[in-house]
């Protein structure tokens, strides 16, 4: 597959001119040297056209004489019809019948005013009843023709020898010097697998110099047609007239008659008008059935050789013989096809669009071979033509998929190294939502910072490369579980981590905070072991804060020419850093506002902080600490220290000091070091002393980040 970067441009030129080269060596082996790794389905194509494409109208005066299984067994003929029909009593007598049954028959049709008797059928043989056959053939020499073939052997140095087998010399003698003009060979040419496409009119073969007529020639010759027989020997596909015993043409198909029926005087009168049916006709005579070995595949399905024969006499007739169209032009639609797939692969990226055009290009140039076929006598190539086409087109659009799956794998692994895999997804697999948000759009996120406290102080003392990897270990941690919980990685700022949920892609509000909070939590758990593996590394102990907000904010490609970053910027965003570094100032791992608090408050277990505005803002935050999951319950002496927790919280909003301090003493005993308890003890002492104004409502206005 050409799948390196620098010659993908070129991959659908390459493949389809391979096809197309591939298509056109194998189609000259097969004119040059007859291998045809293709014949079957070229050959397919060419009976698909001759049975559903237009029909060599029928010709009226060509009529079938069966012998059929009736005419054999006579199983429909009554006892007297056989005894008083000389014929018919003659037939009794079994397969193959008396030659005089022939002599019979050429009285009756030609009787009848029968242009022409044919028979399909081989008398080799001398009979006792030769004859009277023969004074028929003499009689109506004119007006009847008579089969006979020739056998093919191998001969020296590989060449192909004729023999010929002649009718037996008591029936028509053969004077040496040239084939009386009542014969004709019954040959019938076939295909490689076996099925009748073509007719060969004349014959000419070694060890004779002469060129012989094929059964259908000697007819058309005899009806005064001589110039409509080809001059040359080769073979000519037929148009068909139409498909044997199909009630579709039954109309205007050979219909045959049995034999038997013209020598039943009750028959002949109402099915052949006392003969009058037969008059102009040129009636073929031979088996139907199996019986002689004589029924072939045709495009148009199984048929006997007699009506093979009136096929053959009806297309040269009405001269609709099909012509293959000149190599020349086959390369020409060979390498077409090549190139038009290459242009649909350069043109149309689409994959669905790609295949639907493929197959429909297809199909026009199939309903193309059938136009041809119809209005023009010719076998366009199908099979090259359409393997070059679809074979280029779908190799190279295979090797498109393929690449593409393979750059796609090597730029997501490449991308999830410096940014988030939401990003990286949202990228490859919605480029078009992606990069409506590039330009900047405003939307709600919740935005996650965590800091590592006095990391600066800790860097100017520690060893270099051991702070490296130290840190380096620590943000692949922080890294993995942001994306673990569907979060973007916005950037790292040294130890410092922002991320963010619903800025590529959101299932909601609600979810977004809850998969920051669980980051958060799995964050200060992954820290709790990373300490423990340092400890033994002898290492520095670390402790980050993180502060999580949920608002509104700007998501856009924000920086200069040479260096540009999809982020987040907004009031939003700048409260959630706030919120990292007051975890320093509360004792606490975890500030959440109040907005994330609203949304998690069903699935966590929060404590209350402080009621919190920054200098110059109006609006106050409510914030709050995770305490934990509630998938996994706090002890009763948690739950009822955080129950008298809150009781304090209120208390002291409403300016009941006194018992909120009571409160919150109580407090103590259980954590004696509870920052939290201690300092809203501190708050209500103080405002014991001072009260305050009027219009407080618990707001601390903070000044440090």
């Amino acid at each position: 597959m050409l799948w390196n970067a620098r010659y993908r441009k070129y991959a659908p030129a390459i493949i389809c001119a391979g096809c197309t080269f591939l298509m056109c060596l194998l189609y000259w082996v097969a004119i040059r040297y007859g291998y045809d790794v293709l014949q079957s389905p070229e050959q397919w194509f060419k009976d698909s056209r001759a049975r559903y494409g237009s029909h060599t109208p029928r010709t009226p005066q060509l009529t079938y004489l069966a012998i059929d299984d009736l005419s054999i067994k006579l199983t429909a003929a009554s006892p007297e019809e056989i005894q008083t029909s000389p014929a018919l009593t003659q037939m009794q007598q079994g397969w193959p019948f008396p030659r005089s049954v022939y002599a019979h028959t050429l009285d009756r049709l030609i009787g009848a005013g029968a242009r022409l008797v044919i028979f399909d059928l081989m008398f080799i043989t001398p009979k006792p009843e030769d004859v009277q056959f023969k004074a028929a053939l003499d009689k109506y020499r004119d007006r009847v023709v008579v089969g006979w073939n020739y056998v093919l052997a191998g001969g020296e140095r590989g060449k192909t020898y004729m023999t010929l087998q002649t009718p037996t010399a008591t029936l028509i003698p053969q004077d040496g010097s040239a084939v009386d003009s009542r014969l004709g060979l019954v040959n019938v040419p076939t295909d490689a697998d076996g099925t009748v496409r073509r007719m060969q009119y004349r014959v000419q073969m070694e060890p004779f110099p002469e060129i012989y007529e094929s059964l259908s020639a000697r007819v058309v010759e005899k009806l005064g047609m001589a110039e409509r027989i080809p001059k040359d020997t080769r073979p000519r596909y037929l148009r068909w007239q139409g498909v044997p015993n199909s009630t579709f043409y039954s109309e205007s198909g050979f219909v045959s008659y049995s034999l038997w029926e013209i020598f039943v005087p009750k028959l002949w009168k109402q099915n052949f008008q006392n003969g009058e049916f037969f008059r102009d006709k040129v009636v073929m005579i031979g088996p139907k059935g199996n019986f002689l070995k004589d029924e072939l595949v045709t495009p148009m399905g199984v048929m006997p050789g007699p009506e093979i024969h009136l096929n053959a006499i009806n297309s040269l007739i009405h001269g609709a013989f099909i012509y293959d169209t000149l190599p020349w032009l086959d390369l020409c639609a060979i390498i077409g096809g090549g190139m038009f797939a290459c242009l649909l692969l350069y043109r149309e990226k689409s994959p669905g669009r790609l295949f639907t055009y493929l197959i429909g290009i297809s199909l026009f140039y199939v309903a193309v071979g059938f136009l041809f076929y119809n209005l023009a006598d010719r076998y366009i190539l199908m099979s090259y033509p359409l393997l070059s086409f679809l074979g280029g087109g779908f190799l190279g659009f295979t090797n498109e998929f393929v690449a593409e799956q393979i750059e796609r794998r090597r730029t997501r692994a490449t991308l999830e190294r410096y940014v988030s895999k939401n990003l990286v997804r949202e990228i490859l697999d919605n480029p078009a939502t992606f990069y409506d948000k590039v330009g900047g759009v405003r939307l709600p996120v919740t935005a996650l910072f965590s800091d590592v406290r006095d990391f600066t102080t800790m860097t100017e003392r520690a060893d270099p490369t051991q702070m490296v990897t130290q840190l380096n270990e620590y943000l692949q941690e922080m890294t993995r579980l942001v994306f673990q919980y569907g979060g973007t990685l916005d950037k790292f700022v040294g130890d410092a981590v922002m991320a963010v949920w619903g800025n590529i892609r959101t299932v909601g509000t609600a979810q977004d905070a809850e998969q920051a909070v669980r980051t958060a939590l799995a964050m200060l758990e992954s820290l709790r072991k990373l300490n423990e593996h340092w400890q033994t590394r002898g290492l520095q102990q670390w402790v980050i804060g993180v502060g999580i907000n949920q608002g509104e904010a700007i998501a856009g490609n924000i920086g200069s020419n040479e260096k540009m970053d999809l982020t987040v910027i907004g009031d939003a965003v700048n409260t959630a850093s706030r919120l990292e570094g007051l975890t320093k100032k509360y004792h606490v791992p975890l500030l959440i506002g109040p907005t994330v608090a609203a949304q998690v408050k069903d699935h966590f277990y929060l404590q209350s902080v402080d009621r919190a505005a920054a200098k110059g803002k109006s609006n106050a935050l409510d914030l709050y600490t995770v305490l934990g999951d509630k998938a996994q319950p706090l002890s009763k002496e948690w739950l009822s220290y955080l129950e008298c927790y809150e009781e304090g919280i209120r208390l002291f909003r409403i300016k009941n000091f006194i018992e909120a301090l009571e409160m919150f003493e109580s407090l103590l005993p259980y954590r004696p070091d509870d920052y939290l308890a201690k300092l809203y003890i501190g708050r209500c002492q103080e405002y014991i002393a001072h009260p305050p104004e009027e219009s407080w409502n618990g707001v601390v206005f903070i000044t440090e980040k």
